[in-house]
């Protein structure tokens, strides 16, 4: 490899490292999108407040996984949720 592309790599790894979603960021992506389910604002806040709370985030250092029964596998990345796709038996 060369210098620029080691050099590349290293700042993708502390970009990940330093942008790894939280807990906290995992419920305000939950109110999001809960709002977009066209719920109230109150309501949405306190559901995913009780839902964070149920979670837990294993943490990979440069990405996170959020594992809910009820809405699935999340994939935190560069300080964004992704809702991973469900298989279907």
């Amino acid at each position: 490899m060369s210098a620029g592309r080691n050099l590349a790599l290293m700042a993708l790894i502390a970009g990940a490292y330093a942008s790894n979603p939280d807990e906290n960021s995992f419920r305000h992506h939950l109110e999001r999108e809960l709002r977009s389910r066209d719920n109230s604002w109150v309501e949405s806040k306190i559901t995913a407040y009780l839902t964070a709370q149920s979670v837990t985030r294993d943490n990979y250092y440069l990405f996170s996984v959020v594992k809910m029964p009820s809405e699935g596998t999340f994939v935190g990345l560069f300080g964004n949720w992704i809702r991973m796709p469900t298989a279907r038996h």
